[in-house]
C-alpha cells in the first residue's frame, strides 16, 4: 500500500507556508473574543488582505490611520463573508465595488475622509447604520434598500441633491443628520418613507416639495425636526380647486 503522507505534505505545506508567511507580514491584531481585526496601529495604510485568510467569520474589522484608496478585490474574501461591522474613515477615494461583498454589513463608518463619491451600497441591504460625515460629497446616497436602517449621519459634507429613495421604509425611526451641507430645498419623497418619529437635522431649508398626499403623511408621521417642516412645504401637482 503506497503511503498518502508524502502527497498530504504536498498538499498542505505550501498552505501551512503560505499562512505562516501571511502571519507574519500582518499588521493587524486578531481579537478572538469578538472576532475581530485592529487595524488601528500606525504602519497600517492600506487594506492588508494578507491578514484576512488566517482566522474564518470575520464579524468586526475597524482602521483609524488615512488611507488613499481602497481598491476592489480588497475585501473580496470567504472569510469576510459574516462581517457585520467596518470602520474605515479617513480615506480618500474607494473603488466602485469594493464593498458589495460585504452583504451582511449592519454598521459602516466611513467618516472624515475626502470621499467625493460613495462606493456601491445596493448589495448593504442588513446596513443598521451608516456614518459618512466630514467628506466631501455632493449628493446623499440611496439608502432605501435598506428595510431596517435606523442611523444616517452625513454632517459637514457639500451634499446638494438628495435622491427620491434617499430613506426607506424602516420598521423603526431613523435618525438621520444631513447639516452643515448646501442643501437649500428637498423633496418630500426622500423622506416621507421613514418611520413615524423619525429624528432630522438639517440646514436651513427654503422649501420640503411634498404632493397632498405626502404633507399629510408628514403631518401624521411627526417628525422631530430642528426646523418646522409644515411651515416650508410647498404642494405640488395638486389639483386646481373646482
Amino acid at each position: 500500500m503506497v503511503s498518502t503522507v508524502p502527497s498530504l505534505l504536498a498538499t498542505f505545506l505550501p498552505l501551512a507556508v503560505a499562512l505562516l508567511a501571511a502571519a507574519m507580514e500582518c499588521p493587524c491584531s486578531w481579537r478572538d473574543d469578538n472576532r475581530s481585526w485592529d487595524c488601528e496601529k500606525d504602519n497600517v495604510i492600506s487594506v492588508p488582505t494578507m491578514c484576512w485568510p488566517l482566522h474564518a467569520n470575520v464579524d468586526k474589522i475597524t482602521f483609524k490611520n488615512h488611507m488613499r484608496e481602497v481598491y476592489s478585490g480588497d475585501f473580496d474574501h470567504e472569510n469576510l463573508k459574516n462581517l457585520t461591522k467596518l470602520q474605515l474613515p479617513n480615506v480618500d477615494k474607494i473603488a466602485d465595488d469594493a464593498l458589495r461583498g460585504l452583504t451582511s454589513l449592519t454598521h459602516l463608518d466611513l467618516s472624515e475622509g475626502n470621499l467625493k463619491q460613495l462606493p456601491d451600497l445596493s448589495t448593504l441591504t442588513e446596513l443598521l447604520a451608516l456614518e459618512a460625515g466630514g467628506n466631501l460629497l455632493r449628493e446623499a446616497p440611496s439608502l432605501g434598500h435598506m428595510k431596517n436602517l435606523d442611523l444616517v449621519s452625513l454632517f459637514n459634507n457639500r451634499i446638494e441633491f438628495v435622491p427620491d429613495a434617499f430613506l426607506p421604509a424602516s420598521p423603526v425611526p431613523i435618525g438621520m443628520t444631513i447639516v452643515r451641507n448646501n442643501l437649500t430645498d428637498l423633496n418630500a419623497t426622500s423622506i416621507v418613507n421613514a418611520a413615524a418619529k423619525s429624528s432630522f437635522v438639517f440646514d436651513e431649508l427654503q422649501y420640503l416639495w411634498a404632493t397632498l398626499e405626502e404633507r399629510d403623511a408628514i403631518l401624521e408621521k411627526d417628525f422631530y425636526c430642528n426646523i418646522d417642516l409644515e411651515s416650508i412645504i410647498k404642494v405640488i401637482d395638486d389639483p386646481t380647486n373646482p
